[in-house]
């Protein structure tokens, strides 16, 4: 049997701020709510890039009866130098009373711990960045948290982002 252990190495943080949901209602998917990225920064030691608030955003898709949501997030990011990133990345995340609350702008809604909402990604990277052409071939996951209070949004979300070496 092949060893199951991935190396990691860390490589940016990825910090995105998220404004008030708007529910589309039930669909083949579940309930199908978009919530905006209005801005937002990708740090981490090659790169260092900031949110457009240009269409970004996640296009959750909710099954309340088993209290799941699944991400549909695109962003759009410009480096310091410049170089235009799109980042897409899917996910799972456990739908409770709290996220319920920080989704809907309550001001009772508490900040996550990354160990504590099971939010986890799989994001994909792409550029025309010679700099950065190694992320369009790389296998990036993310774990992420919430933030409330931080920022002009409803909540920020915050991903740590590793490559699979």
């Amino acid at each position: 049997m092949a060893s199951t252990n991935l190396k990691t190495t860390h490589v940016f943080t990825l910090r995105a701020t998220l404004e008030l949901g708007q529910t589309v209602g039930q669909t083949l998917s579940g309930i199908r709510i978009f919530v905006p990225v209005s801005g937002g920064t990708l740090k981490g030691p090659d790169i260092e890039a900031e949110i457009l608030p240009v269409g970004g955003g996640d296009w959750l898709s909710l099954n309340p009866d088993q209290g799941h949501a699944r991400l549909d997030v695109r962003l759009i990011a410009r480096t310091s130098q410049n170089e235009l990133l799109y980042a897409y990345y899917p996910g799972h995340l456990p739908f409770t009373p709290n996220i319920g609350a920080i989704a809907g702008g309550d001001k009772e809604a508490k900040s996550t711990g990354f160990d504590d909402t099971g939010l986890l990604t799989q994001i994909t990277i792409e550029t025309g960045s010679e700099r950065l052409a190694w992320m369009n071939k790389g296998t990036f996951v993310g774990k992420g948290r919430f933030l409330v209070g931080e920022g002009s949004g409803v909540a920020t979300v915050e991903y740590d982002v590793f490559k699979i070496e």
